[in-house]
């Protein structure tokens, strides 16, 4: 018997079609249709991708919260969402809502429960926890949520124990690690890669702290004049980039291009560059280093958060210690260009791989389903 012989129609609720979250959240939605699973999406945002089974709820003033999100504290859930869902669950019945965004969708979740008994699980990515204004901004409203949820999970233990110490009075969230998206999952291409070519792809948000990794690459440059550094973001984070680089003495050296979500340039970046530099204040997962891995890719990384968790304590290219210090990714950096690290990665990140393939996360959050429809009848 099918573990999911007998699950309902499960409807992913998250802000829009891209960004980390909602990559995530399309890649599980995949993975359970490809394993006879019906399932829907739900986003706030209109101008976004409409995968098959896509309902976008963007009345004006939740549109206008969900991009508030990516700068400002808001848990903002309007009653047009709330009042939205009920109509869509009564046209369209789906027997479990499953949160990516806990700030847009929330409140109506909690009222989809009370009022026609849908259960809801809801799954933190990051920044929701992470943030402090974020999830400090309506406690008690957040708190109540979460009591009502049937399940809550963390993409990483890291987060998990964050969200306990930040709310210690809820139940242990479980932990269902990311994995890599299917379509990302490309053959390695020995030779295609360009010298001294460094990637980092991010939002370019504060923590990210690109200024850091300019800093850094501005250290490898000066011993290694040719080195270049390419950028791929969102369309926000390359208004952030031409503010950074307006006046930069390296501009020349730095492309920005605007592909965080095509899965096309990602592809084409990771094939061709010599590593991957992430330079964040934090991380609760770091999807994009499976990626990389996944492309043959060597990762640069500071030790903080969920990145140990993915890569490893003792993955050889992680910056301990002071993770603001310039030099010591620029050293890593340099390192990487060298050629000696690189062959003793491939067994390494193969068996990063191997863990987050996508096969254990789709089972675990199976049985989180199948836990939170039986709380749900009982």
């Amino acid at each position: 018997m099918s573990i999911l012989e007998g699950l309902p129609t499960v409807c992913m609720g998250m802000l829009s079609t891209s960004g980390g979250s909602s990559i995530a959240a399309l890649s599980l939605g995949a993975a359970l249709r490809q394993e006879g699973l019906a399932v829907r999406y739900l986003h706030c945002d209109p101008l976004g991708a409409r995968p098959e089974g896509t309902r976008v709820l963007s009345p004006e003033r939740a549109l206008l919260a969900a991009h508030s999100l990516d700068v400002d504290a808001a848990f903002t859930s309007p009653l047009e969402v709330c009042e939205q869902l009920l109509r869509l669950h009564d046209t369209a019945p789906f027997g479990l809502l499953h949160l990516h965004n806990l700030q847009v969708f929330g409140l109506p979740a909690y009222f989809l429960r009370r009022l026609r008994g849908v259960p809801y699980v809801v799954t933190f990515h990051g920044s929701d926890v992470l943030n402090d204004a974020l999830l400090g901004t309506r406690p008690e409203v957040t708190r109540e949520v979460l009591r009502d949820a049937a399940a809550v999970t963390c993409v990483s233990r890291y987060l998990a124990d964050a969200l306990a110490h930040r709310l210690p009075e809820l139940p242990p969230a479980d932990v269902v690690h990311n994995f890599l998206r299917p379509e990302l999952r490309r053959p390695w291409t020995p030779g295609a890669e360009l010298a001294d070519r460094f990637l980092h792809v991010s939002s370019l948000r504060p923590v990210k702290r690109p200024e850091l990794l300019l800093a850094a690459f501005a250290r490898l440059h000066a011993s290694r004049p040719h080195a270049t550094l390419r950028l791929v973001t969102t369309h926000r984070g390359a208004i952030r980039a031409r503010e950074l680089l307006e006046s930069h003495p390296l501009r020349d050296a730095i492309t920005v291009l605007v592909g965080e979500d095509d899965t096309e340039v990602l592809a084409r970046e990771y094939q061709q560059a010599t590593a991957l530099v992430l330079t964040s204040r934090f991380e609760s997962f770091g999807l994009v280093m499976l990626e990389a891995l996944a492309h043959g890719l060597p990762v640069v990384a500071p030790a903080v958060g969920g990145i140990p968790e993915v890569l490893g304590t003792d993955w050889p290219l992680l910056v301990r210690g002071d993770t603001a210090d310039p030099d010591a990714y620029a050293a890593r950096m340099a390192q990487v260009a060298d050629g000696a690290v690189k062959p003793l990665l491939r067994e390494r990140a193969e068996g990063v791989l191997a863990r987050f393939d996508g096969s254990r996360q789709v089972a675990d959050y199976v049985r989180v389903y199948a836990r939170a429809l039986s709380a749900g009848s009982a």
